[in-house]
């Protein structure tokens, strides 16, 4: 890997690295060589000699900035996604010969296909990548990497603590899902065997006669009872039900054209920080939602939480904190409403599940961009929508 980034930092695509390396090859001997050694030495075509003679001589990137710009693009060409090709070269996006700038922010990953595009001008105009694009698809696609690992964790349930299941809710939507036939967890037997749950999924309402507990927070009672199974059984059955169907990153949802084009009734999941109010009155059947949500510029999202179903006195506590969680929900309603004189757009979810996740997002770079591209383009929202 050494001898291919020691190539690669000089602007040359990998496929034409790895021939150099094959031929035993290096920079240095690269330099000294003509294009009648090249091509009847070595057989490089002379579209080969003309990229390694021009490439050789630049000044070479850094390699940890080298090593970086690939990890953060997992090797990949940043504009078709490796869709052209699986080759991949480092383009400089205000052309070197121009700027000589071989900083991070200057530099990205393409495939040749695309580079060929990035490097088009005069008649080729129409069909050229532009400098504005590359930096787009770039911020763009580095995200996407950045957050691969935060998508496996919302998909395989990756949580520390599991501060609310909707017990009611992940039912009805099993229901929905597996129609007549609630599938098995991890957990069903036990919870069988010891009569915790009915046939029909439902926590036996003779758990709390036996240990005398309110009916009206049934996941709050002591563990050695079964409330952590319970608890963790209905989450797993809620992951089942949910690798059924789409799950989106609430993120991605949150634009204007994704706003446009609808998004009531999706699934989708949240990371990040919230604000909450814990809730203080008596927990009954007819107590009203408490209320996790967040805002940003133009943007209110709000998850209507249930009391009955948090599931400890410290996850009680935890919700009027500003904490990050892992919110699962579906979109229930976007409606344009008008708060401190100014219009914004209120997404209300239903909330499944939330806790503590074990694996975060870099929340503060995926605000700024928001606010700096996304913000003009809502006021279209509004326009479009009246």
């Amino acid at each position: 890997m050494s001898k291919l980034n020691n190539i690669l930092k000089y602007g040359i695509d990998n496929n034409l690295a790895n021939k150099i390396i094959s031929k035993n090859l290096s920079i240095s001997s690269l330099k000294n060589l003509s294009q009648r050694n090249l091509k009847e030495d070595y057989k490089f075509s002379d579209v080969e000699i003309r990229i390694i003679q021009e490439r050789v001589n630049r000044q070479p990137i850094d390699d940890q900035i080298l090593i970086e710009l690939l990890e953060n693009s997992a090797y990949t060409c940043n504009i078709c996604k490796g869709v052209k090709s699986d080759a991949y070269i480092i383009h400089h996006i205000i052309h070197y010969n121009i700027s000589q700038d071989n900083s991070y922010d200057n530099l990205v990953v393409l495939c040749p296909n695309d580079h060929e595009l990035a490097h088009r001008e005069g008649e080729y105009l129409a069909k050229q990548i532009t400098e504005k694009q590359l930096r787009s698809a770039k911020n763009k696609w580095e995200r996407y990497i950045s957050e691969i690992p935060v998508r496996k964790a919302a998909i395989e349930g990756n949580i520390n603590d599991i501060d609310y299941i909707n017990v009611n809710r992940v039912l009805e939507l099993a229901l929905q899902i597996f129609k007549d036939e609630i599938p098995d967890t991890s957990y069903t037997h036990r919870l069988t065997f010891n009569n915790l749950i009915l046939p029909t999924g439902q926590i036996n309402p003779e758990l709390y006669e036996r240990y005398s507990l309110n009916k009206n927070t049934p996941l709050k009672f002591f563990a050695m009872y079964g409330s952590t199974m319970l608890i963790y059984h209905y989450f797993e059955l809620l992951l089942k039900c949910l690798s059924t169907i789409e799950l989106c990153d609430l993120d991605d949802l949150l634009n204007p054209t994704s706003l446009k084009e609808g998004i009531i009734g999706k699934y989708c999941y949240y990371v990040g920080g919230v604000y909450g109010k814990q809730y203080r009155g008596e927990i009954n059947k007819d107590s009203e939602p408490t209320i996790l949500h967040f805002k940003r510029k133009k943007i209110k999202v709000k998850w209507l939480i249930d009391p009955m179903f948090i599931t400890s006195t410290t996850a009680s506590w935890r919700i009027a904190r500003r904490m990050i969680f892992i919110i699962y929900g579906k979109v229930l309603d976007v409606k344009k409403i008008e708060e401190n004189q100014q219009k914004i757009i209120e997404i209300t979810i239903r909330p499944y599940a939330y806790g503590i996740p074990n694996c975060y997002k870099d929340r503060v770079p995926i605000i700024r961009r928001v606010n700096e591209s996304d913000s003009d383009s809502f006021e279209e929202y509004f326009d479009d929508k009246e």
